[in-house]
């Protein structure tokens, strides 16, 4: 069974994102939808100086409403920002450490974003296929229908998704294009960003065994 999953790119997400690197064979970067303004695209949370969790917010150029994510760019003054970012948080006194080198200001956000993405799967050594779902096409599509064609491209045969995209999906319709429709059980640790656990190997190994454990389908 060829396993599919299909997810926004997220910054530096919660390590619960990252077993969808574990159960799938195949991830699809969805680049190509809206950029949703108050969700997890260019922003996650780490501890600050008072050990409370805190926004770690990309600079993002203003840009209308309906931007998808793989246009949005960095505003001109981006280094000076994301420095003052970085001073927030005492984890990350000596910058981004392996993520350092994969941020790439000059380019669209959408590059640092898959960039950082894959140098945390390989510190985790968590191996799949990558694609992004604006070489494939299907735009035209929506929902469910996109979801399917998507995997179909693919030649999947199973959709694997997190927990809260349950109530999106009928199991019957998948059943219907003969995909089986599979969801991880929620995630048992914090929903902080998994930046705060790659400066240490023990924390790596930690949250690396925390990942597998929590990836069975």
């Amino acid at each position: 069974m060829h396993s599919v999953a299909i997810m926004q790119p997220y910054w530096i997400p919660y390590p619960g994102y990252f077993r969808l690197f574990k159960a799938a064979d195949t991830f699809i970067v969805l680049d190509d939808v809206q950029h949703p303004r108050r969700g997890y695209v260019h922003r996650n949370q780490l501890l600050n100086h008072e050990d409370n969790l805190d926004w770690f917010t990309l600079p993002i150029k203003k840009a209308s409403r309906d931007v998808q994510i793989r246009d949005l760019e960095f505003k001109p003054d981006a280094e000076a920002l994301l420095k003052k970012q970085k001073s927030k948080f005492p984890i990350l006194k000596d910058g981004l450490g392996v993520l350092e080198d994969h941020i790439n200001l000059d380019q669209p956000v959408i590059e640092t974003l898959i960039n950082t993405l894959k140098t945390i799967c390989c510190e985790l050594r968590l191996d799949c296929s990558w694609h992004r779902s604006s070489d494939i096409g299907e735009s035209h599509l929506k929902g469910p229908d996109r979801i399917l064609a998507l995997v179909k491209s693919m030649q999947g045969s199973r959709y694997v998704n997190l927990a809260g995209g349950v109530d999106l999906y009928d199991p019957k319709r998948f059943y219907r294009s003969q995909v089986d429709l599979a969801f991880l059980e929620p995630w048992e640790g914090q929903f902080i960003s998994i930046l705060q656990y790659m400066f240490s190997d023990d924390r790596k190994k930690m949250i690396r065994k925390m990942i597998d454990e929590q990836s069975v389908l």
